[in-house]
């Protein structure tokens, strides 16, 4: 074969699993690429737009060429699209940040009726769009090659992820059969067969994902939100510190036909919740909640049906009142429509049942730390609340006593007033608590799990803290701390020690007048989440 012949061979196509390791990108790396194409020097506001739009509606190439303006209803928040596979007429909901965007790309280019042009007006064409995504991938230090296509497959095994069957997921994309749909399906179960179906705040799903969880209660469905419980204060801690544990209230939230029951077939109560404390004090508390909430509309009152289990009693602390509020509200704003973001859920939730590092980490999962909140007569400030990464070597074993103590009762030995000294030391110690877990330095965190205000003035109504801590002076722990106001222990450990902690533990424990529960614990790093979509009988 002579020269020229050899420059006109094309060049072999490189398969898509040379070049890059899936089709799709998660959430963080679409997050990523649309931060990222904001640094675009040219059309900013363009290009971040359009890898929005392009992801949360699963928007063909052909499908953002033709986008136009008089496509969307702002006042109603929505985007009425013509599939192009199927012919299928389709609305989605827009979301705020959305329908902000747009908004100001519209001002930028005034009298374009399409949404993507450029800076003539002229339509954009597919190549110039595959460019706008590629650039962004790379701006975002992407490991591997971006194209418009793999937004569209990342809202698909986004779905699928999510638990949604095959069928919704083809009606959102438009796709024209289900093939890949159930693709997407297939995918995600091979990935994680036990994967939890969605986050549960506006923060991680869509105005659509809340309005198919509404659309499946009215058809019979239940909807299950997975809390998980906390040990808070860590020692020094206070009212700032809080752990996610393994250890879960179930909030199961269905509709029923019939309107006209009473309080006690609203709120069904279920496992140790219900005994070892007053069960029927949260269910009062919830309800009240509910009728406050849905004051406008007491009809949806008298139809939701709200189970809540959990085999940790009130009174533990191990934030069990606090995990259910928080399903609650969270329950009662997305039956109406309005699915709150994480700072609004926590805050409401706050205002009702107010320890802000339990919930928060009930809501958030990992190790949270908190600030904010509310200030006296000077009211509300803003609620700040960060999680940082459990070190993966640390190990928790919570002893959780037969006997419970109320908030009120546990709350009433400490004092009005702290000694200055006694006030510094925590705070040194918290602060170096944080930079402990943070560089996963155990012995440093050893040296900062020391309280000065409230741990010793509660020993006297949890005297197995300080028999713990004295069967445990010379065992390989990191800590052993009241978890919340008690009368729950938590002993923090490294992996390779655990079992010899735990035995010492145990031997403990069978040596004690009160006997306690042990649990072997891991960190819960994603929060409050939905787990479950299932078919419900209505007369159980």
């Amino acid at each position: 074969m002579d020269s020229k012949s050899e420059k006109n061979v094309p060049p072999i196509k490189r398969k898509s699993s040379d070049v890059r390791p899936r089709e799709y990108l998660t959430p963080s790396e679409v997050d990523s690429l649309g931060r990222a194409a904001l640094l675009s020097q040219r059309n900013p506001l363009r290009d971040s737009a359009l890898i929005l739009l392009c992801y949360r509606h699963a928007l063909g190439v052909r499908e953002l060429i033709g986008l136009k303006w008089q496509d969307f209803d702002f006042d109603k928040k929505t985007l009425t699209l013509l599939r192009e596979r199927s012919s299928l007429k389709t609305e989605h909901l827009l979301e705020a940040d959305e329908i902000a965007l747009l908004q100001s790309l519209r001002k930028k280019l005034p009298g374009s009726d399409l949404v993507f042009c450029s800076e003539r007006k002229s339509a954009l064409n597919e190549r110039s769009i595959s460019a706008i995504v590629s650039q962004a991938g790379r701006k975002a230090n992407i490991a591997f090659p971006v194209n418009p296509s793999m937004l569209r497959h990342s809202k698909g095994h986004q779905l699928a992820q999510q638990g949604y069957e095959s069928e919704t997921i083809q009606a959102y994309l438009g796709q024209k059969t289900g093939a890949r749909s159930r693709q997407y399906v297939q995918d995600g179960k091979a990935a994680a067969i036990s994967r939890n179906i969605a986050l549960a705040c506006s923060d991680d799903v869509s105005a659509a994902t809340s309005k198919i969880w509404r659309q499946q209660l009215q058809q019979g469905k239940s909807l299950t939100l997975r809390v998980p419980l906390s040990s808070c204060n860590l020692g020094p801690g206070l009212d700032t510190i809080g752990l996610a544990l393994n250890l879960y209230v179930y909030v199961t939230l269905r509709l029923a036909e019939d309107s006209n029951v009473g309080q006690s077939q609203l709120i069904t109560l279920k496992g140790e919740i219900t005994k070892q404390s007053k069960g029927s004090d949260i269910g009062d508390l919830i309800y009240t909640l509910l009728k406050k909430l849905w004051k406008s509309d007491q009809n949806l009152l008298g139809k939701v049906r709200l189970s809540i289990t959990s085999d940790i009693p009130l009174g533990s602390g191990m934030g069990t009142a606090g995990a259910a509020i928080l399903g609650a509200v969270w329950a009662v704003h997305m039956l109406q429509g309005n699915l709150l973001s994480k700072a609004q859920l926590l805050s409401e939730s706050c205002s009702v049942e107010g320890h802000l590092e339990s919930m928060a980490a009930s809501l958030l999962g990992s190790f949270v730390v908190c600030g904010g909140g509310l200030n006296g007569a000077r009211g509300a400030e803003r609620i700040v609340a960060q999680t940082i990464a459990w070190p993966e070597d640390w190990i928790q074993i919570a002893v959780v006593p037969s006997y419970t103590l109320t908030t009120p009762m546990s709350r009433r030995v400490l004092g009005t007033r702290v000694d200055l000294n006694d006030a510094i030391m925590n705070i040194r110690n918290s602060s170096s608590m944080v930079a402990a877990v943070v560089n996963s330095d155990a012995v440093a965190m050893r040296e900062v799990l020391k309280d000065h205000l409230h741990e010793q003035p509660r020993a006297n109504l949890v005297p197995a803290l300080n028999s713990l801590r004295s069967e445990l002076s010379d065992a390989p722990i990191i800590g052993c701390v009241l978890s919340g106001g008690g009368p729950s222990l938590m002993v923090l450990t490294q992996r390779q020690h655990k079992d010899e902690v735990l035995e010492r533990i145990r031997s403990w424990e069978t040596s004690q007048a009160r006997r306690s529960s042990i649990f072997d614990l891991q960190v819960d790093d994603q929060g409050m989440t939905v787990i479950q979509e299932q078919t419900a009988n209505l007369e159980s």
